[in-house]
């Protein structure tokens, strides 16, 4: 009976931590139609013709090429209601 109740609480705990809907690594629909619609985010255009307009831009500034794509990913997750709740940001570059 203590063994049972054990493994129910147990499985109640893991299902309780899992993420409700799919993340941003995930293959999902969703968040292959929010990664394909961040390229098309004006802050992540600008970026990378920056980056790709300058010879040494995009080796010393690549990181804000990336934040530029990644907020744009997380931003269309947040409109979609897929993102994860939370108040806690991703961790960023010191160098963007």
């Amino acid at each position: 009976m203590i063994g049972a109740v054990r493994a129910m609480l147990g499985v109640l705990l893991l299902t309780g931590c899992s993420v409700p809907g799919p993340t941003e690594g995930s293959t999902s629909p969703q968040v292959l139609a929010c990664r394909q619609q961040a390229y098309d985010d004006p802050q992540y255009k600008l970026q990378k013709s920056i980056a790709t307009g300058t010879d040494w831009y995009g080796w010393w500034h690549e990181d804000r090429v990336n934040n530029a794509y990644n907020d744009a990913v997380t931003n269309c997750l947040r409109q979609r209601g897929l993102a994860p709740k939370g108040g806690v940001e991703r961790q960023r570059s010191p160098f963007s």
